[in-house]
């Protein structure tokens, strides 16, 4: 064993020398909750994104949810009506399908997509208007939407996020007997266009949910707010043949989970400080492998879907 660890290093240092640049000490360390979430998942997927790898196509379900947030965005700032939402929602789906190499799922079309959008964007007027949410409005009156927040956690580690939507709340929300918010609470949404909803423990948990607060909360002369964030929840989109909108499940973060997080992203940055960019394929039949955009180039080396920058080759990340 220790035979083999000793002819192993000499071909990882090369590989970290050549295909990713390695950082110094004091160099200071942007990290972004889908940077920790990738170095979690594979982190050799994370250092090929970090070096400027990119596929030339795109999959379809992270345009549809960019254009499903632009149309949030509109109309909660009163740039589009609710008549013309869903007109909006094509106009934008098409412009994207004449920019873009998409690639879609088994069971989805263009078309497919279309009329999805198209009901959830008429659907979302009549939602919000009877959500119990507004949208905050910082002092310089611009709107808390889609607004990139910084905060630092270290010497050399600054958190960068940008919710979707903070929100106030206008009303009392609840969920059978439980209270979620009440009037004037601060909450932070993320939206979200998945296939089916998602489970409550996932919301409570939720990382991305968590370092919003921590964002938000870390900048409050900016925002104007005088309380923390009192709940995170995601705002689901769902894609199905008859779509849906589900309502916010609204969670505190208690200490013991803020105070995870931030030992997670500091543990994270260090890791890409260090350039751990080791090939990750799971443990289970269904291995995040195969729907990897980089697979090609992890397993065999091909970089025929992906764009590579100037100077770097295929061959590198294969030593």
């Amino acid at each position: 064993m220790s035979a083999v660890l000793k002819e192993a290093t000499p071909n990882h240092t090369t590989t970290t020398a050549t295909a990713f640049p390695p950082l110094s000490e004091d160099e200071v360390i942007v990290a972004r909750p889908s940077d920790i979430t990738d170095m979690d998942s594979c982190s050799f997927k994370h250092g090929l994104r970090r070096v400027g790898v990119k596929p030339l196509f795109t999959r379809s379900n992270l345009i549809f949810g960019t254009i499903m947030h632009r149309v949030v965005e509109m109309h909660v700032t009163d740039q589009v009506t609710a008549n013309d939402l869903p007109g909006f929602f094509e106009k934008e789906w098409d412009l994207v399908r004449q920019q873009y190499m998409i690639r879609y799922s088994s069971n989805e079309t263009f078309d497919s997509l279309t009329s999805i959008g198209k009901s959830l964007a008429e659907r979302f007027p009549s939602w919000w208007q009877k959500s119990g949410f507004r949208v905050f409005r910082f002092p310089n009156g611009k709107l808390s939407v889609e607004q990139r927040f910084t905060v630092q956690l270290s010497p050399t580690v600054i958190l960068s996020t940008q919710p979707d939507l903070i929100v106030e709340c206008t009303r009392t929300i609840m969920t059978g007997s439980y209270v979620l918010a009440v009037p004037g609470d601060i909450a932070v949404l993320d939206l979200k266009t998945p296939k089916a909803a998602s489970c409550i423990e996932f919301c409570q948990r939720s990382a991305q949910l968590t370092y919003a607060k921590i964002a938000v909360d870390g900048n409050k002369p900016k925002t104007g707010l005088s309380c923390d964030v009192k709940g995170v929840g995601y705002l689901e989109f769902l894609k199905k043949k008859t779509p849906d909108i589900v309502p916010p499940f609204l969670y505190e973060r208690p200490a013991h989970l803020v105070n995870d997080a931030i030992r997670k992203a500091l543990y994270t940055a260090e890791r890409i400080r260090r350039g751990e960019y080791i090939r990750t394929s799971g443990m289970a039949f269904n291995s995040p492998c195969r729907m990897c955009d980089y697979a090609g180039l992890c397993l065999s080396g091909d970089d025929s879907d992906l764009e590579l920058p100037n100077g770097l080759t295929a061959v590198q990340f294969m030593r």
